[in-house]
């Protein structure tokens, strides 16, 4: 066999090493720093960004965003960690507002699709809407001036940095 033929062959079946990334780096820390970066996002939501639940202390006459990462599996290979994961996000839109949880919902919508680095030195393989609903959540006192509620749900596949020692 041609030894060009056979260097070729090699070459192709060698995977390229993992990108570096530095250390500490964590999917959710790359959320929340991509989230907050986004202008059109930030004139929406402000400041209120919140993992799993909206704090008892928050106007919640103000819109907001709350995120929860309900799942995360990372890939394997034999030698280890493959560097590969793939986290299931849940983002809810909370207003009082329909147009302003529209408006949230839509700006997320433009991550379908999405690949390419995140934020830090993570970088975003692809990214899928799973579903996205809606729904509005009756006041406990009986009047109309409830909750709009709208909810996206993502998969990110992303590159993280290697577990070291």
């Amino acid at each position: 066999m041609d030894p060009s033929l056979i260097n070729l062959l090699l070459r192709r079946r060698t995977r390229p090493a993992p990108v570096p990334l530095s250390r500490g780096t964590d999917f959710e820390s790359a959320l929340v720093a991509r989230l907050k970066s986004h202008p059109k996002l930030d004139e929406i939501i402000g400041e209120r960004l919140f993992p799993l639940a909206i704090p008892e202390e928050i106007d919640r006459s103000l819109p907001c965003l709350v995120y929860a990462i309900t799942g995360n599996e990372r890939a394997r290979n034999l030698s280890g960690p493959s560097g590969i994961a793939t986290a299931r996000v849940h983002f809810d839109a909370r207003s009082p507002s329909y147009p302003d949880c529209k408006a949230i919902q839509e700006l997320l919508r433009q991550y379908d699709g999405f690949r390419g680095p995140f934020a830090g030195d993570i970088r975003v393989c692809f990214a899928q809407i799973e579903t996205h609903s809606d729904s509005y959540e009756w006041p406990d006192d009986g009047s109309d001036e409830g909750m709009q509620h709208l909810s996206v749900t993502y998969y990110f596949k992303y590159r993280e940095p290697l577990p070291s020692l």
